[in-house]
């Protein structure tokens, strides 16, 4: 009796260790899954890209397609990308993908809302992350127009939000060709868009 409970001990023991070998295996599987279905790199028809920084729809959308309603473009959206934040080591981090996709581009036009006095954490975080490109930086020399939209911005949320553009700029070495943070300073952004 005693060794037929050993033995029936034994084989569940067995039954447990192959299930859990199974559900391991699925889970590696699902992570290589995640990892292979990272975007590929887009080829731009245009040679300018609007980086949108806010969600698909909504103002900063809005004002980014009326800005370059006459300047052929492509557009980006940050949301459709998952970069990590800075010191992250994700398997499936897009970062290197969207530089690779925006680098195709003479002209950087980013636009962002206001949100909490500052930029979307998903603008924050692509300067962030950008800070590693110091080293054969493929955006250097590159144009980059800035607007930035919300319900009303302090000026303390302007100044601050467009300090960081101009760091981040000069960091990179863009060039940075104008920035807006209301509705005059966007028309003649839009001027000076279409002039060149």
């Amino acid at each position: 009796m005693k060794k037929i409970m050993i033995a029936v001990i034994i084989l569940l023991l067995t039954v447990v260790l192959i299930v859990k070998v199974q559900q391991n295996n699925k889970t590696n599987t699902s992570i290589s899954q995640i990892s292979q279905d990272k975007k590929e790199v887009l080829q731009l028809k245009t040679k300018t890209v609007f980086i949108n920084g806010s969600q698909h729809v909504g103002n900063t959308v809005r004002m980014g397609n009326e800005l370059l309603e006459n300047v052929p473009h492509d557009q980006l959206n940050l949301i459709d990308y998952k970069i990590g934040f800075l010191g992250q080591n994700l398997s499936d981090d897009e970062f290197s993908t969207f530089i690779e996709t925006i680098k195709q581009a003479d002209t950087l036009v980013i636009g962002t809302p206001v949100y909490w006095h500052s930029m979307s954490a998903t603008l924050k975080n692509f300067i962030e992350r950008s800070s590693e490109l110091t080293r054969d930086n493929p955006l250097r020399g590159k144009k980059l127009y800035f607007f930035m939209q919300g319900a009303n911005p302090t000026e303390i949320s302007k100044e601050s939000t467009v300090y960081i553009i101009e760091r981040f700029a000069n960091q990179l070495g863009l060039e940075l060709r104008a920035t807006a943070t209301d509705n005059t300073e966007l028309e003649k952004m839009k001027t000076k868009l279409e002039s060149e």
